[in-house]
């Protein structure tokens, strides 16, 4: 045999003793993968939930005067500020009013011209020292008191008139962005007053924070407490805000299920890069168990019917372990029985 075929057997000899070894190295190493014991670990359940965003301030702006709505002067989504005009109110008027307002005025002016005597005459006799200082003061309260009545007098019938101290455009109350115009033009206007109120002609809110609001369950409502912090996922961005949890509601309501919920709030500051309007949906992750348990990974479990079981070795061949689970976080599960620390579990 020449000697190039010799070198050229040899060759093939030791690639395939090379292959071989490598083989069973693998086949040992993925063995090794595949076999896990179960392990205690902590045991963090959380759910996500869903929700909307609201800002925590909102604010309505109100009407001095009442009416109907003649115009706007925003749209939604416009900012403003505090002072800023945002809708003018029609003032309506009948002739009964008109003519009360006329009288009352007369009826002020006439007690003023009586009262402004009595007080100029009794200023006089005070100077000389000819009356108490109560009586002159007396009469000067009266005038002035009647002057306050007159001005009112005059101002309401000047508001009746449309031309009033009191005005009939609504200002905005503080800074932010109108999120609602609730009223068509010509809709009725109530006047803001210690008896009422007042109509709301614009919604202000101020988008410096924000509120994230829920619903859960009884179950879930259970492993919450204030001032947790909260994961927020915002629907529309994708961005994740860390949002505290301030308001827990005592009182459950049903939902159209006829399941009871309980309504939870979290406050966050929203990125500076990420607009968010009144209303956008946002979801949220809730630790609602923490616990210290025995686990196995999940691929390592397998169902039959409603029963789960682990392959373990029994005698050197797979056998099915029956094994009672609990809870999961995706990964792992809880072991309630059928394994121990000490089993070893096979793929």
């Amino acid at each position: 045999m020449k000697k190039s075929n010799i070198l050229i057997v040899a060759l093939v000899i030791v690639i395939i003793v090379v292959w071989m070894l490598s083989a069973k190295n693998s086949h040992s190493s993925t063995n090794k993968e595949q076999s896990v014991t179960p392990v205690y670990k902590e045991l963090i359940i959380k759910k996500d939930i869903s929700g909307k965003l609201y800002p925590e301030m909102e604010i309505g702006a109100k009407s001095s005067v009442s009416g109907t709505l003649e115009e706007y002067y925003v749209q939604i989504g416009d900012e403003v500020h505090k002072g800023d005009r945002i809708a003018k109110v029609k003032v309506i008027t009948n002739a009964s009013q008109l003519e009360e307002a006329h009288t009352q005025v007369e009826n002020y002016r006439i007690q003023g011209e009586k009262l402004k005597k009595m007080y100029d005459r009794n200023r006089i006799l005070y100077d000389k020292g000819l009356i108490a200082a109560c009586d002159y003061e007396a009469s000067e309260s009266a005038y002035l008191e009647n002057q306050n009545r007159y001005n009112a007098a005059v101002n309401q019938l000047q508001i009746i008139n449309g031309n009033g101290r009191l005005s009939n455009v609504v200002v905005a109350p503080c800074n932010g962005v109108i999120s609602l115009l609730p009223l068509e033009q010509g809709a009725s206007v109530m006047e803001i007053s210690n008896y009422s109120e007042g109509t709301t002609v614009a919604q202000i809110s101020q988008n410096s924070r924000f509120v994230f609001k829920s619903k859960v369950v009884e179950e879930d409502v259970i492993g919450l407490h204030k001032g947790m912090k909260i994961p927020v996922t915002i629907s529309s961005s994708d961005h994740t805000v860390k949002a505290e949890l301030y308001k827990i509601s005592t009182a459950g309501n049903y939902d159209e299920h006829r399941v009871m919920k309980y309504e939870i709030q979290a406050v966050f500051t929203p990125p500076t890069d990420v607009t968010i309007f009144s209303g956008f949906s946002a979801s949220a992750s809730i630790v609602t168990k923490r616990k210290k348990t025995l686990t196995i990974p999940c691929d390592y479990v397998t169902f039959k019917g409603d029963s789960a079981f682990v392959t373990i070795k029994k005698d050197g061949e797979d056998y099915q372990q029956y094994i009672r689970i609990g809870d999961s976080d995706g990964e792992v599960y809880e072991v309630c029985k059928g394994i121990d620390t000490k089993s070893k579990i096979y793929k």
